[in-house]
């Protein structure tokens, strides 16, 4: 996980953590770490998983072009 991502996924933990669902859920009874877990990593994962996704088509990319550069099948 780089630098990045981890910042990307504390701050939209910290936005999760804010929002009216997880106050009514700790208003319902249910314990601190369920509440962390179920419900705001849940929706805070969404955005970590949209870059993940963006970071690896440029990774892949990368391969492609040292493929074609090097004019080596799998050199990359």
């Amino acid at each position: 996980m780089t630098v990045t991502t981890a910042h990307l996924l504390r701050s939209a933990t910290i936005e999760a953590i804010a929002a009216l669902h997880i106050a009514l859920a700790r208003g319902r009874g249910i314990g601190e770490g369920r509440v962390i877990r179920r419900h705001a990593l849940r929706n805070a994962l969404l955005s970590v998983v949209t870059i993940f996704a963006l970071e690896s088509t440029f990774v892949l990319e990368g391969a492609a072009a040292a493929d074609r550069v090097s004019g080596w099948r799998g050199a990359a």
